[in-house]
């Protein structure tokens, strides 16, 4: 398989423990030598097959955009060998929406604008630029000062050779946004209602809906209908009164809702004898690389 010639990565790097299965391969814990930074390695093999399938042009082409925007997941560099790609890409100590959702159940609906805000604002730059990207609670990312990222590997996966009649009606921002509000037993109940050939809709949500606003709602069936009848119009969802239902002065990290989800997912990380202020940041990191997950500082 001819290599596609991706640009030397500009750091070196350790590699360190397994972090959790990506969408193409493990992904690992690495460490810029040069600056002690954490970084994160997903491997993918080139010979895989099935959903796990890389396909390397499209990869090539999405590293050779150089997307930068504050809500993207920034890549920093691809390595390629005869067997595998190492993809880098920040290391977000905060994890997954899914994570925060599965940890804390439905989110309050401030919180669900301050997260599917960002949502919206990453999905239209990588619109305006012609990536195909699919959302997902699994694909957004929360760094260390609580803003959103989106991952848009995805992008760059294979087209199966397997192609259906019909098209699958996946819904997947209304999946994010109810996911966000609902809990995930939600999305539980619309994959199985899905399996009936039947749909479910915000009426099925818990308590009948009580907990959400007006605005709250039709944002939601906004959403739905508008994937349902493939017119998702981003500029307009990003003008819905909903988004703008925050008072002005809110403000994330210092609300009441996001010390909660901070108390919540943070790990207690134990001292290091090894850790001390008359060591630079890699001789701290270094030991740190093959820690149990749980014992990483975290910033949640």
């Amino acid at each position: 398989m001819a290599q596609q010639n991706f640009p030397p990565l500009p750091f070196k790097y350790l590699k360190g423990q397994l972090l959790q299965a990506g969408l193409f391969g493990p992904q690992y814990l690495g460490m810029d030598t040069k600056t002690g930074e954490f970084i994160m390695c997903e491997e993918a093999d080139k010979q895989a097959t099935g959903s796990s399938k890389l396909d390397i042009a499209k990869l090539k082409e999405l590293m050779d955009r150089k997307l930068k925007h504050p809500n993207l997941f920034e890549y920093v560099g691809v390595e390629e060998t005869n067997d595998t790609i190492k993809i880098f890409g920040s290391y977000l100590p905060g994890g997954t929406m899914r994570n925060l959702v599965q940890n804390n159940g439905k989110l309050s609906e401030k919180l669900v604008v301050a997260f599917i805000k960002p949502v919206l604002l990453g999905m239209k730059v990588l619109s305006d630029h012609g990536v195909s990207y699919t959302v997902d609670l699994n694909n957004i990312w929360i760094d260390a000062s609580g803003a959103i990222r989106l991952d848009y590997l995805n992008a760059a996966k294979a087209e199966s050779a397997e192609k259906t009649s019909e098209p699958l009606d996946e819904k997947p921002l209304y999946k994010v946004a109810a996911g966000m509000a609902h809990g995930l037993s939600f999305l539980e109940k619309e994959n199985d209602k899905a399996g009936e050939g039947t749909s479910l809709s915000n009426e099925d949500a818990p308590a009948g809906n009580s907990y959400l606003s007006t605005d709250a709602l039709n944002f939601l069936h906004l959403v739905r209908f508008s994937e349902s009848n493939n017119k998702l119009n981003l500029d307009e969802l990003l003008e819905h009164p909903f988004l703008s239902s925050i008072d002005e002065d809110w403000q994330l990290v210092e609300s009441e809702e996001y010390q909660e989800l901070r108390g919540a997912q943070a790990s207690v990380a134990e001292s290091d004898p090894l850790d001390q202020p008359s060591q630079s940041k890699v001789e701290r990191n270094v030991p740190n690389l093959q820690q149990p997950v749980s014992r990483l500082a975290r910033d949640w």
